[in-house]
């Protein structure tokens, strides 16, 4: 299973992106008047019931994000 996240940031500052239950986060460093896009695929070893993605960003920043997943990826060489 594959977990895609896009994100859009916009500010001086960080912002820090978690994904649970995995343990996996990641931060990103956000510019003033730029908006800078990211995008990561995780890939997942087994299914699971239930996840959540938890954001923390720094006062003067702002963002957004889309995830979407796909149960059957293809193969990575």
């Amino acid at each position: 299973m594959t977990l895609a996240i896009a994100i859009n940031c916009q500010g001086p500052g960080r912002l820090r992106v978690q994904v649970q239950p995995t343990g996996i986060s990641f931060p990103l460093l956000c510019e003033k008047g730029k908006v800078l896009p990211t995008m990561n695929e995780i890939h997942l070893t087994k299914g699971r019931a239930t996840g959540s993605l938890q954001f923390a960003a720094e006062q003067n920043v702002t963002w957004s994000f889309a995830a979407g997943w796909d149960p059957n990826p293809p193969e990575q060489p």
